[in-house]
């Protein structure tokens, strides 16, 4: 495992701040490893940003433009001669070379388990329209959240995460800021210049992980 001064991370030099943190909350409890494990949850909250939620709107709009291009180019490749055709999948070499590396670890049943070029765009269009569909049907992704709102719902888990951590129990599933949780985490916001609301990034938190 590195260690924190390894990471390559923004907020790298707020560790001493997060190691006042937790002394002052979990006096009980500090210790070097729970800093080391603490660190990590924050980490991989912001680390993990890129995964969270889709943006329905500009998504279905992006793909619905990606399927147009894929089904434009199956319909024009028919008025192609079939040498041309050949040619296309016969010359560029290099592009069959990669398509059969990702292939070659695949089951023989998978969309992408084949080695010819037209096979494969036609398999990734049907992918394209699953995935249109399972956005438009995502509760989740009705509404648009902005980075910084990722971000807060993220850290919202990660404070939840060190919360358990260091206590042994499960956070309080409602945020009070004048509770022992709630000053905990308004001094994580405050470490990390978060500029939301904890309680709404608490709230998406707990209508996202329901």
């Amino acid at each position: 495992m590195k260690k924190l001064e390894e990471l390559e991370w923004p907020w790298a030099k707020k560790r001493p701040y997060l190691n006042k943190i937790l002394k002052e909350h979990f006096p009980e409890s500090w210790d070097e490893e729970n800093l080391e494990d603490a660190y990590f949850t924050l980490y991989e909250s912001a680390a993990c940003l890129e995964a969270d939620g889709f943006d329905k709107v500009n998504d279905v709009e992006v793909l619905g433009e990606i399927r147009k291009h894929l089904e434009k180019i199956t319909r024009k490749r028919m008025g192609l001669s079939m040498a041309a055709r050949s040619a296309i999948q016969n010359d560029i070499g290099y592009l069959q070379d990669k398509v059969q590396a990702i292939a070659s670890g695949l089951p023989e049943n998978h969309p992408f388990a084949s080695s010819h070029i037209w096979d494969n765009i036609e398999a990734f269009e049907k992918l394209v329209s699953q995935l249109i569909l399972r956005i438009e049907n995502d509760p989740m992704s009705s509404k648009r959240y902005t980075v910084t709102n990722h971000l807060e719902i993220r850290i919202a888990g990660g404070c939840r995460e060190i919360w358990k951590l260091m206590t042994n129990k499960d956070a309080p599933k409602i945020l009070n800021e004048a509770g022992r949780f709630g000053k905990f985490v308004l001094d994580i916001w405050k470490m990390l210049e978060l500029e939301g609301k904890p309680r709404s990034a608490f709230q998406s938190w707990k209508k996202r992980d329901a």
